[in-house]
């Protein structure tokens, strides 16, 4: 009985307890605008604003009151390209006839587009349209691209307005393809997190913010509906089943009243989620509107800056723009401006780097833009060299072919398409590096010298491709696709060889090639062959020449010896006595008999038994080796022998 009361005593104190707590809080009060800081606190403290952060321990931000975007557009931007964060934005309105609505008017649809493309290109990202085939294949290949073997942070965020349930089958799709995603990226060291965003449950006043014809509303968000501007439901984390559990648990059942959307605020707020340190920062944008700071007709700055990886800093370069000299150097930011522009930097910078490849791809000192964004010529040290040469055979009879495998690496920054000599004698002439990459160009796909069926056949085996520019060998007019522009190009030019197109001698025989290397460190191998008719007997030190590329002024490694060939009389194999391979003397007589016979017979070292390897037959033919040694190579070396040989 005593437990009893005691029980009672103590549950009837909690209750009161709990009642003094519930009819003591003071009622909040705020007026004018509202800050909220990065921190999560607010100006002034009393605003009503509440937070949710039981989601994986991040700061959730959960406002359920606040006022017109007023972060500014574009340096919010800024601030989430110099964060590494990339928005990956899917437009899921552009070309979307919605059902029972019909398709929005162009003007919208243009608007809500540049938004996205706009979001996408500021912050180094990719713009997708929800109407485009596989754009979520193409998302998982632009995040596997960027991650590589390293960490990777994938944010998705989410429109939960009324749009998004106009096509009842639009926002399900979203949802399965996410988590598709998330499937896709398995195999990868890949957190993800989530974030929702509505609008701003408030009024605005048409006459002074920024507002659509035929959407004439006078709320951001619908509070009655319980619009919000943002909500980070999921922090970042590493399970899987947790982040696909979230992403379908979410549904559009709010309003969103007038056209634009918060997308501003988005951006802004993606910084807050725990990135884990040295991952790539990705957002996933899904949207179908424009943003309350991008109003059609907003005039856009563009900024042009430079930057050399060989000084690993930003330099000053001249600007042109639309064919015109400006006047201003790198950094600039351009500003007033509409519509589309070109920017045309120098070819190389004030310390003779030359220039690479502009931040978006592409490789023309060139850029046409038409939205804005900020864009950087990259420049780069070019530096090209020979690391190894080995040649198949050290003895060869005069008039008999080897092979010369040449190791070639970029030791440079830039991708560099270039000319390779191997044997190299002095005074050789032969196609120049700048020959070997517009004959590249024109349909030389591997870079042989001679632009035929072979490079056809490589094009269509690549068809289809797309990626960085110039990066597939096959795209030979470097947009980034393996297409019929490719094919045409490679047509066009149909038997051409580059030796007769610039006016040069024809080389021996297999002797001279072009190597195309993309990366810092990258390397190829490239097997030459030396048909040697023609050439006097005696020894020759092999050498492999790289021609120099633009700008390159580290030309010692360019080339390299690395072994010799003796070049001799057919049939002379060595000397004796002891019998010695390869010791040559010029003349067919009693040793070099017992030295075929050693190949003959298959007792030869490895190494010299191709020296028995004298042709083929019937009938009998010098030089049609076949790599065996047989009968019709002991007959042929006996007219050799008996002085009848070649």
């Amino acid at each position: 009985m005593l437990r009893k009361s005691v029980s009672g005593i103590m549950l009837i104190l909690l209750i009161m307890s709990m009642l003094t707590l519930a009819f003591n809080i003071q009622p909040v009060k705020a007026s004018g605008t509202i800050y909220i800081r990065a921190d999560g606190s607010t100006d002034p403290p009393t605003a009503p604003v509440s937070f949710n952060s039981s989601y994986g321990g991040d700061p959730g931000r959960d406002w359920m009151m606040g006022t017109d975007d007023d972060l500014d557009y574009f340096p919010v931007l800024i601030a989430a390209r110099d964060d590494g964060i990339s928005f990956l934005t899917v437009d899921c309105q552009y070309g979307q006839p919605w059902p029972g609505y019909g398709p929005l008017p162009s003007s919208m649809q243009e608007d809500a587009h540049a938004n996205f493309i706009n979001i996408a290109n500021y912050t180094e990202g990719v713009c997708y349209n929800y109407t485009m085939p596989d754009w979520d294949t193409a998302i998982v290949a632009e995040i596997k691209k960027r991650i590589g073997t390293g960490l990777g942070d994938v944010v998705f965020t989410f429109d939960l307005s009324g749009s998004f349930t106009w096509d009842e089958n639009l926002f399900p799709d979203l949802q399965s393809r996410s988590t598709g995603i998330v499937n896709a990226l398995e195999t990868l060291n890949v957190g993800f997190g989530l974030g929702t965003h509505v609008d701003y449950p408030c009024y605005y006043d048409p006459q002074t913010n920024y507002n659509y014809t035929g959407w004439p509303f006078t709320w951001y968000g619908n509070p009655e509906r319980g619009d919000y501007p943002w909500l980070m439901n999921q922090g970042i984390t590493l399970n899987r089943t947790l982040i696909k559990n979230v992403i379908n648990s979410i549904s559009p059942t709010y309003d969103g009243c007038d056209m634009p959307q918060d997308y501003t605020r988005v951006v802004y707020e993606t910084q807050f989620f725990r990135w884990r340190p040295g991952a790539k920062k990705i957002v996933v944008m899904y949207g179908d509107a424009p943003a309350h700071s991008a109003p059609s007709g907003l005039s856009t700055p563009y900024t042009i800056r430079a930057y050399c990886k060989a000084e690993t800093a930003y330099v000053s370069v001249n600007i042109t723009m639309d064919g015109i000299p400006t006047g201003y150097t790198t950094p600039h930011t351009f500003t007033g401006l509409n519509g589309t522009h070109t920017f045309t930097v120098p070819s190389t910078d004030v310390n003779s780097h030359r220039f690479n490849q502009w931040s978006t791809g592409n490789t023309n000192t060139t850029i046409t833009v038409s939205s804005f964004g900020t864009y950087t010529a990259y420049y780069a040290v070019s530096d090209v060299a020979v690391t190894c040469v080995v040649p198949s055979k050290t003895v060869v009879g005069q008039g008999y072919s080897l092979n010369i495998n040449v190791t070639v690496e970029n030791q440079g920054e830039a991708t560099e398409t270039f000319g390779v000599v191997a044997p190299y004698f002095e005074g050789v002439i032969s196609p120049t590096s700048e020959n070997w990459k517009t004959f590249w160009s024109m349909g030389d796909v591997n870079l042989d010298g001679y632009i035929n069926q072979t490079d056809v056949n490589i094009i269509g085996y690549n068809w289809g491709w797309h990626g960085p520019p110039g990066e597939n060998a096959a795209d030979i007019t470097s947009d980034g696709w393996v297409d019929g522009e490719d094919m045409a190009q490679c047509v066009n030019y149909q038997g051409e060889n580059i030796w007769s197109y610039f006016g040069l001698p024809l080389p021996p025989k297999g002797t001279q090639r072009g190597a195309r290397l993309y990366y810092p460190g990258s390397q190829t191998t490239i097997t030459f062959t030396w048909n040697t008719t023609g050439f006097v007997k005696g020894n020759y030190t092999i050498w492999a020449y790289a021609w120099p590329v633009q700008n390159e002024t580290d030309t010692t490694d360019n080339r390299l010896t690395d072994g010799w060939v003796l070049i001799t009389k057919v049939g002379d194999l060595g000397t004796g006595y002891p019998l010695v391979f390869g010791a040559c003397d010029g003349k067919v007589t009693g040793p070099d008999l017992a030295l075929f016979l050693m190949c003959y017979k298959g007792t030869a070292p490895p190494e010299y038994k191709y020296l028995g390897d004298l042709g083929t037959g019937y009938p009998l033919k010098f030089f049609a080796c076949d790599g065996k040694v047989t009968g019709p190579d002991l007959a042929l070396f006996l007219l050799c022998y008996k002085g009848s040989g070649p």
